[in-house]
């Protein structure tokens, strides 16, 4: 097995693996929420890294969640914010990560969200967001994300 070492400035939350490049080889996305940005360190083929790119990502990001939102075939990243009542997300683009956007949540009442998943809850074939929150309500279930 071989490992692979790359130094990105700050504290990581949280990291994933997907194409976000849409070239056949996965991307290493590490949230950095203090500097309110991501790494994305692509994947360059044969399980080797890139150069780390900074992105910035509008928010302070604590989770991450790899998802194609907008139905391009490229994937996009979905996260929660570490303190602030916001979601973030970075669409996937041929060159990389797009500059973050930011979903406010402030009109739920959800408080800060904690956690995040993805999945097709109500069968429509577009992605819904479930966000978990320690308030009540402890959950939002916000469907078809796509921006």
């Amino acid at each position: 097995m071989r490992l692979a070492q790359k130094a990105v400035a700050g504290d990581a939350y949280s990291v994933v693996m997907a194409d976000v490049r849409a070239d056949g080889a996965p991307d290493l996305v590490v949230a950095l929420p203090g500097q309110k940005q991501v790494a994305l360190i692509p994947g360059i083929g044969q399980g080797a890294l890139g150069a780390v790119v900074l992105v910035p990502s509008g928010t302070s990001l604590q989770q991450l969640s790899a998802v194609d939102v907008n139905c391009d075939g490229r994937t996009d990243i979905v996260a929660s914010s570490s303190n602030e009542n916001k979601l973030g997300l970075l669409l996937g683009s041929d060159t990389g990560l797009q500059n973050g956007q930011t979903i406010d949540l402030s009109a739920h009442q959800i408080g800060v969200a904690q956690s995040l998943a993805v999945a097709d809850v109500n069968f429509d074939g577009l992605p819904d967001l479930l966000v978990g929150s320690s308030q009540t309500p402890a959950y939002l279930l916000i469907p078809n994300i796509s921006p």
